[in-house]
């Protein structure tokens, strides 16, 4: 895990197991967005 990684997540989505990498103050929206 270098420094690019810092501040950062992985999401996986559950039926597809495709994953994505997100920085974490974009998070919250994101997880908004997807839950409607």
């Amino acid at each position: 895990n270098g420094p690019e990684l810092e501040g950062t997540v992985t999401l996986r989505e559950r039926d597809t197991s495709e994953q994505t990498r997100v920085k974490i103050d974009e998070l919250l929206p994101l997880l908004i967005e997807k839950s409607r």
